[in-house]
């Protein structure tokens, strides 16, 4: 079996222009922030943010079928890059490779997301109690 491209993502500022581009591999997760996006990804090793002039809801139009899942309405998450998913006092919460940042996933969202992982990868779903 062959291994994954590692495509090439370009998002677009308000209007059109191509403002930010990068390796899917290197995309961690998207955050809304009012008119903005914040794209964190890895650079040289290390994570970095990239401040987007756009909307998550524009965004997540883009990437219907890529491995970039809306989790929760202020964020977005590369599925690639989740290193586990575990219940928490607060619900659901996604851990990152590379990142120290843990991603909430809204209740609104976590029927879809639980079902994608537990359809299309080996990361362990947590145990109901």
């Amino acid at each position: 079996m062959m291994p994954p491209v590692d495509t090439t993502v370009n998002f677009f500022a308000k209007g059109g222009r191509l403002a930010f581009s990068t390796k899917m591999s290197n995309l961690l997760y998207l955050e809304a922030a009012d008119n903005y996006v914040n794209i964190h990804y890895i650079n040289d090793g290390k994570e970095d943010t990239f401040i987007l002039h756009n909307s998550l809801k524009e965004i997540e139009k883009r990437f219907v079928d890529s491995s970039l899942k809306r989790c929760h309405r202020g964020y977005m998450v590369n599925v690639e890059n989740v290193k586990l998913m575990r219940k928490e006092s607060i619900g659901l919460v996604l851990e990152l490779n590379q990142s120290n940042k843990v991603i909430p996933i809204s209740k609104s969202y976590a029927a879809s997301v639980t079902q994608f992982f537990a359809s299309s990868t080996d990361i362990p779903l947590p145990e109901d109690n």
